[in-house]
């Protein structure tokens, strides 16, 4: 194609690709990709990187051929990631080449249609554990049979453990889904004046009065609605936390995080470590590689649980993910000649990044 070298980088109206860390492990603060490193490894691997917001775009334009790596969006209504999914769709539809794919840009902060993913994977021991997902309270009772008890409800964005509860009871989880489900919309509805140009004596007698009572030119009216989406998934027991691992492609990089005092939740426990010795790690190294292998994407994040039964994939992204675990970590691991091995090596987040997307498309052709 025309435009094989070319990489389109497209970020937020904020400049920012995705996001990391600066500072130390206990004094850290948000920031985002340097941009001018991703632009000079790029080019290091002779590809013409282009780096604009979403909003630059020329789309009289035909993208047909060019490479394309995005930012996401968390922001509250998710409305700003709606408008990117507006321009991907758009770029797709030219034949660029999205990276990550766009069903995986669907996938990120979604949890429910990352489940609906998650159920077609080929290899059975990922599709475990089983999840039912939701639209709208008034489907819960043509599913509630194939609820077990305890189960894990989820909102379907979130992150950190937000929107996620357990239910011990049918009773609890019903009052879980009326909360978590219920949104409220705010209508203006015209009253009196709703048409202006109506003249019949009887209409502007009944409207005089009305304004006799003190009604107002609107009406405003609360109407709320029973549908949100939700993952009712099936509780894991026997877990004391679970490993966060990075697959930066052929890079696997390992955090152990204990669950939250008293709480079931590990996610935003903020009681972290690296796992060092690789014995006590070979099946979730194993498992990840497993995960890495199904989803074929240069970059993933992996939520995995371990109990006496076996290795469970909880979450995964695959764009926009939390970068901590790269960052300060002093080695990662690799799989090759059939073996694992643990490199003593400092990574460098944007390095990293553009060497793994280089390498997935040179392996893609």
């Amino acid at each position: 194609m025309e435009h094989t070298r070319r990489i389109l980088i497209l970020t937020d109206y904020k400049k920012i690709l995705s996001s990391k860390f600066m500072g130390t492990v206990n004094d850290r603060y948000d920031t985002g990709f340097d941009l001018v490193k991703i632009a000079n490894y790029f080019t290091e691997y002779s590809y013409q990187p282009e780096i604009m917001e979403f909003s630059q775009l020329d789309m009289s334009k035909n993208y047909q051929g060019y490479y394309v790596i995005y930012a996401s969006s968390e922001e509250k209504g998710l409305f700003y990631k709606e408008y990117i999914m507006d321009i991907l769709l758009r770029l797709s539809d030219d034949g660029a080449i999205l990276i990550p794919k766009l069903s995986f840009f669907r996938a990120h902060h979604n949890k429910v249609f990352a489940e609906i993913m998650r159920a077609s994977f080929s290899r059975e021991k990922l599709r475990e554990p089983a999840s039912i997902t939701l639209g709208h309270y008034d489907e819960y009772q043509g599913v509630k049979h194939k609820i077990s008890f305890p189960c894990i409800v989820k909102t379907s964005s979130g992150s950190g453990s937000k929107g996620v509860r357990m239910a011990l009871s049918e009773v609890e989880l019903e009052q879980h889904l009326k909360e978590m489900m219920r949104h409220t919309y705010r209508n203006q509805e015209y009253t009196w004046i709703r048409e202006s140009g109506n003249k019949f004596p009887g209409y502007q007698i009944k409207k005089i009065g009305k304004k006799l009572k003190g009604e107002k030119r609107c009406a405003i009216q609360d109407e709320p609605y029973r549908t949100n989406k939700v993952v009712i998934q099936k509780f894991i027991p026997g877990l004391s936390g679970d490993y966060k691992v990075l697959f930066f492609y052929g890079k696997y990089y390992v955090l152990k995080r204990e669950n939250r005092d008293n709480d079931f939740r590990a996610s935003g426990s903020g009681k972290f470590e690296y796992p060092e010795e690789l014995e006590k790690i070979y099946p979730i190294l194993e498992f990840a590689r497993m995960v890495a292998l199904e989803i074929k994407q240069p970059l993933i994040s992996m939520d995995i649980a371990q109990n006496q039964e076996g290795e469970y994939l909880i979450e995964f992204q695959c764009l926009f993910f939390g970068t901590y675990t790269i960052q300060y970590s002093e080695w990662y691991f690799e799989h090759s000649n059939h073996e694992w091995k643990k490199v003593i090596e400092k990574s460098e987040v944007e390095k990293e990044y553009c060497r793994a997307i280089a390498q997935y498309i040179g392996d893609s052709r």
